[in-house]
């Protein structure tokens, strides 16, 4: 993927990035697109604060305390209530 700038996966339903593909994609793209997708930003997905994720567009729908903060936001205190 050298030449892959962008990764659009907008309106796919969705609501789960694991670990192993995303990060990944994240350190190779310089975009990457889920928005309009229930993205479950649950304590499966505090992988992400772990990299750099200024890169990827889209917005948490659950849980619900958590429904529309920008998944480029996401920090580790958000995900302090979960076990480590």
């Amino acid at each position: 993927m050298p030449h892959l700038k962008e990764v659009g996966l907008s309106n796919n339903k969705i609501s789960i990035l694991k670990e192993a593909p995303f990060s990944v994609v994240l350190k190779l793209v310089q975009l990457i697109s889920v928005e309009n997708n229930p993205i479950n930003c649950n304590c499966d997905f505090a992988w992400i604060t772990k990299i750099n994720h200024k890169n990827i567009r889209g917005r948490c729908q659950e849980p619900e305390f958590r429904k529309g903060k920008p998944l480029q936001d996401l920090d580790v205190k958000d995900f302090g209530f979960c076990r480590k």
